[in-house]
């Protein structure tokens, strides 16, 4: 286990921008401590990258707060609300099937500033979006091997929201027949013409007019 931690330096944060792919180079230029130092934690504490690591090294963001090249790098690093750390934990909770106002919402900030950060950043948002769509590929299968177990709710679940089914097996609105409404009904059969239809319906019910008739 590594030693207790020197006063002012934040190695969880270290830590997690490490497995989200940041250099140690960068990590150590950015919490003021050396590079060895960092490497030392790394080695010690078994520090290992994510799955995503190397999809978020090739983000805009990673690489501007690892180059360190203009004052808006400078205050990206320092003020820490885009980091490749806070990339990797939006990254999980859109692949876990969160919405992108949650996720936004639970790193601390807004929908919108996420948003804007996704425009700033076209790796990020194609990242964000293939999480998403893993998430959803999951769905499907799950939905498709309960099907082969026999569970036709789950097939008919897909069927109603599959691209390629939906438009003809989607569930349609229940249409009722409110109180006063009308319902017109043509019989078409030999010898049953007009006034056979209105003599029949007239002993069943009162048509509008002849109610009172006679």
């Amino acid at each position: 286990m590594p030693g207790p931690s020197k006063a002012g330096i934040n190695w969880t944060e270290i830590e997690a921008n490490f497995r989200a792919g940041s250099s140690m180079g960068s990590l150590a230029r950015r919490s003021g401590v050396s590079r060895q130092a960092v490497s030392k934690r790394a080695k010690k504490a078994g520090w290992t990258l994510t799955a995503q690591a190397e999809t978020i090294a090739e983000t805009d963001t990673a690489r501007r707060i690892a180059q360190l090249v203009t004052g808006a790098d400078h205050r990206i690093a320092a003020e820490g609300r885009r980091s490749p750390a806070i990339i990797q934990r939006i990254l999980d909770m859109l692949h876990a099937g969160a919405t992108i106002a949650l996720a936004a919402r639970r790193v601390g900030m807004s929908p919108d500033a996420l948003h804007d950060w996704f425009r700033a950043d076209d790796a990020f948002r194609e990242a964000a979006e293939a999480a998403g769509a893993d998430f959803g590929a999951g769905l499907v299968e799950r939905i498709a091997e309960a099907g082969k177990r026999g569970d036709w709710r789950a097939d008919a679940h897909l069927l109603e929201r599959h691209p390629a089914t939906r438009d003809d097996f989607a569930a349609r609105p229940a249409i009722g027949i409110g109180e006063g409404a009308q319902v017109l009904i043509q019989i078409n059969a030999p010898g049953f013409g007009g006034g056979a239809y209105r003599e029949l319906l007239a002993d069943r019910m009162a048509l509008p007019g002849e109610a009172e008739e006679g």
